[in-house]
């Protein structure tokens, strides 16, 4: 599951990567991204912003994701943390390479 409203950033990639490479599905929740990463993903949720675009509110996105997130991880028991660790290390990868926990898988 990816939130990812309105930007491409690195980490986004890293991760759909990172799900291509183990065969999950990825569930992306975005404003804007869907024709930008619509064919590397199992499913797009569409969640806009807000009605007139001015006040740019995520509040109502946000609470789908923790919903969503809660639902699977009540339904994956251990294998949830493992996943969250594991996404853990994987930003470790998105320090400066000078930073003392870049890369590490520790």
């Amino acid at each position: 599951m990816i939130f990812a409203p309105a930007r491409l950033f690195k980490e986004i990639e890293v991760i759909i990567d990172h799900a291509e490479e183990v065969g999950a599905p990825v569930v992306l929740i975005t404003d804007a991204l869907g024709p930008a990463l619509g064919d590397r993903v199992a499913v797009t949720l569409l969640a806009t912003l807000s009605a007139s675009g001015a006040t740019r509110e995520t509040l109502g996105s946000l609470a789908v994701v923790d919903a969503l997130a809660l639902a699977v991880a009540s339904q994956l028991g251990e294998r949830a943390l493992e996943t969250s660790e594991l996404l853990t290390r994987l930003r470790g990868h998105f320090l400066p390479p000078n930073s003392p926990q870049y890369g590490r898988d520790e």
